[in-house]
């Protein structure tokens, strides 16, 4: 169970109670040649912590650069991620995505199904995971969070015939 709080746009605070694990975000922007870039900070105490610029290329298309500062000594480009996401007709999106470090590609694909529903398909060339996950706001009312089922499961092989990891998530939002 996580508990948290957040101004959107801004930052975002998460403790998890069952791992003792706080997680903040920080979010602003700026302009760096006339394009406006999303900049993202975040620190977990126990797992990662990152910097991340995403900028619109085009009408369809924007580009994230995400540099991980886990263990930072000095800089390295094997800390890079480098995506780019493609917009098509408002319903669909892909975005690859290739991690210097492990020199791997991953791909994210979702389609919006209606306006409670889509579905998104993922796939890590570097830990050879996929994962499948429906996201709808239509089950349990208007409580302000979606409700996600994902199943995840490892393309090697042997673990073809081990059934998936289900997640179920559902977050409830009020004001305070």
């Amino acid at each position: 169970m996580t508990v948290g709080f957040s101004k959107k746009g801004a930052f975002d605070m998460h403790y998890g109670l069952d791992g003792d694990a706080p997680k903040f975000t920080f979010k602003t922007s700026a302009t760096v040649l006339d394009k406006d870039v999303g900049l993202r900070f975040r620190h977990a105490l126990k797992g990662d912590t990152d910097l991340q610029a995403k900028f619109s290329v085009d009408d369809k298309t924007s580009a994230t650069l995400t540099y991980d500062l886990t263990n930072f000594g000095s800089p390295d480009l094997k800390a890079l991620t480098v995506a780019a996401k493609y917009c098509h007709n408002g319903d669909t999106s892909i975005e690859p995505s290739y991690n210097m470090a492990t020199e791997s590609l991953a791909v994210t694909v979702e389609h919006r199904l209606d306006d409670d529903n889509s579905l998104t398909a993922k796939y890590d060339q570097g830990s050879n995971l996929g994962s499948l996950e429906w996201t709808t706001s239509s089950v349990l009312g208007d409580t302000g969070g979606a409700l996600k089922v994902r199943a995840t499961s490892s393309l090697n092989n042997d673990a073809l015939k081990s059934m998936p990891t289900i997640r179920l998530e559902k977050s409830f939002d009020t004001e305070l």
